[in-house]
């Protein structure tokens, strides 16, 4: 779990200099090989985590393999616009 962990770390840090993309940051993170995640799946994990903003989704495993990142906002998008 340590080195998963310094793998994501490091790509929040080239993220954050603007050294690579957040495609580039997800897929160095290990996000779409380690949960089979689409590309674009993948992007939306890395951008709620390394901007620290909200994860809106219908995917309820693309709202799970936030939570196992970190990512702490998730909502359900259908619940959301209902409300």
């Amino acid at each position: 779990m340590l080195r998963k962990e310094m793998k994501i770390a490091a790509a929040v840090e080239l993220y954050k200099r603007e050294e690579v993309s957040i495609s580039k940051a997800a897929e160095l993170a290990g996000l779409k090989t380690e949960y089979g995640l689409s590309i674009a799946n993948s992007e939306c994990i890395a951008a709620a985590k390394m901007r620290e903003r909200v994860l809106l989704s219908d995917d309820k495993y693309l709202g799970k393999m936030a939570i196992n990142e970190g990512v702490e906002h998730i909502y359900d998008l259908l619940t959301f616009l209902e409300a």
